[in-house]
C-alpha cells in the first residue's frame, strides 16, 4: 500500500521532470527528495509539476531565453 504510493509520486516525479527538461541548464546533476510532511494523497501531478518548476527556478536552473 505504502509503496504504490511512493512509486507513483516517483512516476509523476519522473514525468514533470521530462516535460520540462528541455528548459533546464545543461550539465547539472539534480536530487529530487519527498518530504515526509507532504501528503501523497493531496499530490496532483499539477502541483508537483509547479513545485519542481518553482525550485528549479530558485536554483537558477531553468534557461531563460
Amino acid at each position: 500500500a505504502k509503496s504504490v504510493k511512493r512509486n507513483r509520486i516517483r512516476r509523476v516525479i519522473r514525468e514533470a521532470y521530462r516535460l520540462n527538461e528541455d528548459k533546464l541548464l545543461k550539465g547539472n546533476n539534480i536530487v529530487i527528495v519527498w518530504s515526509n510532511k507532504a501528503s501523497i494523497e493531496d499530490a496532483s501531478f499539477e502541483n508537483i509539476q509547479k513545485s519542481l518548476m518553482k525550485c528549479l527556478e530558485k536554483a537558477e536552473l531553468i534557461e531563460i531565453n
